[in-house]
């Protein structure tokens, strides 16, 4: 199967998940998250606001967490139809839903790219080499290319593909995926 096939596949199986399985799952993935090592070294955490309506892994848990537990937050906002920016957010952060439904940060000061040491990263599917299917914009690959993040990405236990996942030479590898079940390393 191509990308655009899988990606169809994995969004229609999320689309028929219940409330209750995405919000209890979602509880574990986080609370696993917040077990490694790396994430309570991490001083800096990027991670991106998720969209309930379809049904990714919710990220209140972890933004919420990062804002009350002094990490510092940076969130991603879409600038065009290629280029992100990166801000630092604060539990005074207004927010806006960009065209897709992302919320994004209206206010706050830019930072590099490299600038993290954790990035939450959202995925479509996962494979166990730690392959990631995104959403197809090509957003995060330009972004994971350029930073020297520890590049963890969160998805339901079913979004891991039994076999490899097609990449390309601009896919970016992450080095850790974390289910609802288990850490990948």
């Amino acid at each position: 199967m191509d990308k655009q096939a899988l990606r169809k596949l994995y969004l229609r199986k999320r689309a028929d998940l219940s409330i209750d399985f995405v919000k209890a799952n979602s509880q574990k993935i986080a609370q696993h998250l917040f077990t490694l090592e790396e994430f309570k070294k991490a001083d800096i955490v990027h991670c991106y606001a998720s969209i309930k309506e379809n049904s990714e892994v919710e990220t209140d848990l972890i933004l919420d967490f990062c804002l009350n537990n002094g990490k510092e937050l940076v969130m991603p906002k879409v600038l065009s139809k290629v280029e992100m920016k990166h801000v630092g957010v604060s539990s005074i952060t207004g927010f806006k839903e960009n065209r897709w439904g992302v919320k994004e940060p209206v206010d706050g000061k830019s930072v590099q790219a490299d600038y993290p040491d954790l990035i939450v990263v959202p995925m479509v599917a996962g494979d166990w080499q730690k392959n990631r299917l995104g959403y197809g914009k090509g957003y995060y690959d330009r972004f994971l290319s350029r930073t020297k993040g520890l590049k963890v990405g969160i998805l339901f236990d079913f979004q891991l593909h039994n076999v490899n996942l097609p990449v390309e030479d601009f896919d970016v590898p992450l080095d850790i995926l974390i289910t609802e079940n288990e850490i990948i390393r």
